[in-house]
């Protein structure tokens, strides 16, 4: 689990580690390497903020290419949310 840039971390170990049960990226980058997707072996969770252009607009695009290598990626969006607003209390 990671937020922000560890988000993004936490995404790009599944695909480097065949041991990971589920990885949870909390508005983090998605990866675009395709032979590192294919690489992937768990459930991936992402949450994300509807504000928050610059991460979020890249979801479609990931759900995209996890399912066409037949993966799990369950991504969230939260409606009015900024990005960091898990750590926002």
């Amino acid at each position: 689990m990671g937020f922000c840039w560890g988000g993004g971390q936490t995404f790009r170990f599944a695909t480097n580690n065949k041991d990971v049960k589920a990885a949870l990226s909390f508005y983090g980058n998605i990866p675009t390497d395709d032979a590192a997707l294919a690489r992937i072996n768990c459930p991936v969770y992402g949450f994300y903020a509807e504000n928050d252009a610059r991460i979020t607009a890249s979801v479609p695009k990931g759900v995209e290419a996890m399912k066409k290598r037949e993966k799990t990626y369950e991504p969230e969006i939260y409606d009015g949310a900024g990005h960091g607003f898990i750590a926002r209390g």
